[in-house]
């Protein structure tokens, strides 16, 4: 990706609400690495007065925001003409005191002009905003082609993206026939590793209904790193406990429904990736 001066994303839903608002839009020229937007100008499709302006979503503070000026809302646009080309990577999003208000579909932009712009990445469906909630998001995408067979289902296989030094997931897809093409969204930082990896259906979540044979991990995998096959779901309606059980190193455990069965223990492969099945 090279480098542009003016950055933005373009929010075309909130998460519910009829304003668009956010506290920070930071954006990082390497994964993890230092907000950018400095030296340079905030700019906004539209603000609700100068309180909420485009330049409070850039100056550091939890408690100013920008705020969009029109109730509906339209097509909104928020970001940052830079005073020199910057080639961003990474972008974090901290949602207000009305999480509501965040964006859930938007597209992620640059323009060497301020006024052509063109379309990095495309996100919808980020739903569900917690109050003063951060979120991480890579405007990039790795690719991957090859052929993946297995003799019985293929889709209890994903291929997922890692950070190869820090372990950090980029992104995951779930395989389907061979000679497919998958793209991974999100990863952006080389150096990367594309893993085959048996696909866990889920974190542990409660009142979930679980299919029989279906996989699960627990919310916290340092403390509780095993993984856990659904062999046993009684009687309808198939659904986990109100609470998360006290997972066993060892044998079965009951949720709800749900018996789980310790199928293998998570550990860390020497590349510092992700915690995987033995």
């Amino acid at each position: 990706m090279s480098a542009h001066a003016w950055w933005r994303i373009k929010i075309t839903a909130p998460d519910g609400n009829v304003w668009d608002a956010i506290v920070a839009l930071d954006m990082h020229t390497s994964q993890g690495g230092a907000n950018v937007c400095t030296g340079g100008t905030a700019f906004a499709s539209s603000q609700y007065s100068g309180t909420y302006s485009a330049d409070k979503a850039f100056d550091g503070n939890s408690g100013t925001f920008w705020n969009n000026g029109t109730e509906g809302p339209p097509t909104e646009t928020i970001g940052y003409h830079f005073a020199s080309p910057v080639n961003i990577v990474e972008i974090m999003i901290t949602a207000t005191t009305t999480p509501s208000c965040s964006p859930k579909d938007f597209t992620i932009e640059y323009s060497d002009d301020g006024a052509a712009y063109s379309v990095l990445a495309t996100i919808t469906g980020s739903a569900s905003w917690g109050v003063l909630e951060t979120r991480t998001f890579w405007p990039s995408a790795v690719g991957f082609t090859g052929d993946i067979e297995e003799t019985t289902d293929i889709t209890n296989w994903r291929i997922v993206a890692f950070n190869m030094a820090t372990g950090a997931v980029y992104g995951t897809t779930t395989s389907g026939e061979a000679g497919t093409t998958y793209t991974i969204t999100g990863a952006t930082v080389t150096p990367c590793v594309l893993v085959l990896w048996p696909k866990i259906d889920r974190e542990w979540s409660a009142t979930t209904v679980v299919a029989l044979n279906d996989y699960c991990i627990a919310t916290d995998v340092d403390t509780n790193d095993g993984l856990y096959k659904a062999t046993n779901r009684g009687s309808s309606p198939y659904k986990t406990g109100a609470t998360e059980p006290a997972w066993p190193g060892t044998g079965t455990i009951a949720d709800g429904d749900i018996t789980w069965t310790f199928i293998a223990q998570l550990v860390d492969p020497v590349c510092l990736g992700p915690k995987l099945p033995v």
